[in-house]
């Protein structure tokens, strides 16, 4: 397995020693985007901390989402979710842990990232580039994607939003997170086109091409316009809810056709 023995000694023990006091696999792909992003900074020269970021950034957001899900459903009883654009399992590994009656699987469109997890010991499914052709073999109580819609162009945004929609079970949930208002001084956006929309071809994933994945920043009208369209119920919103990004809860339109307004106030 590839694992953080690529690192230098004394920071692999640094990682053994952080991820056995969290109870999860200390193993760090070693072209892991997310791992790199903060290890490879020039400017941040406390690789340490870089190493205790990854696995306590990651427990941190397994540990937010499962706050988040207790509003919606009894997470004590067996429930199955769907972890989309799941990278190579910086959150993936605590949801045994976190969410010990989940019934989990990753999809990633990285094959050796599929692999990497399955021999984590977590189940792991290829994704696609086209999200007409994501081929699941079933429908999950909840949906989760983080950091995706943040990558996705314009061709693709809304259809990848009704293709995971139709992975969730009836009464089912999806939670995702966007580039919202608190992200785009992040992102150096001083004006997104006139529908609420922003793409711009660069991203740190080398392998993937920049007209598919890139860095997308969407207005909270942006996004609810796709919703009301896809017959998705907006159920929870919160700016900057996942440190700078916005998470959106929805579920299936019910069969009332009420729908609910979101008060843009926070």
């Amino acid at each position: 397995m590839a694992d953080s023995s690529f690192l230098p000694p004394d920071l692999a023990d640094h990682a053994q020693a952080i991820a056995s006091g969290l109870g999860v696999s200390p193993a760090i792909h070693p072209v892991d985007y997310i791992f790199r992003w903060h290890y490879d900074d020039a400017n941040d020269t406390d690789k340490a901390a870089a190493v205790r970021t990854y696995f306590e950034g990651g427990r941190h957001t397994a540990e937010i989402v499962a706050r988040l899900l207790d509003g919606f459903l009894n997470t004590s009883r067996p429930f199955t979710m769907l972890e989309f654009a799941s990278g190579y399992g910086r959150i993936t590994r605590h949801w045994k842990a976190v969410l010990p009656q989940a019934d989990v699987d990753a999809c990633d469109v990285h094959g050796d990232a599929v692999a990497f997890l399955a021999r984590m010991g977590c189940r792991a499914c290829p994704s696609s580039a086209v999200p007409e052709e994501l081929a699941l073999k079933r429908r999950y109580d909840v949906v989760f994607a983080l950091s995706f819609f943040t990558h996705m162009p314009r061709a693709t945004w809304a259809r990848w939003l009704g293709a995971l929609a139709r992975r969730m079970v009836p009464g089912g949930i999806m939670v995702f997170t966007t580039h919202g208002v608190p992200s785009l001084k992040e992102m150096g956006v001083s004006r997104l086109e006139k529908d609420g929309f922003w793409f711009h071809s660069f991203s740190e994933q080398k392998d993937l091409s920049t007209d598919a994945y890139g860095a997308t920043a969407t207005t909270f009208d942006f996004v609810y316009r796709q919703l009301i369209a896809h017959g998705l119920d907006l159920r929870h919103f919160r700016e900057g809810g996942m440190g700078y990004q916005d998470l959106y809860v929805v579920t299936s339109r019910r069969e009332t056709g009420e729908v609910r307004e979101i008060p843009r106030s926070r």
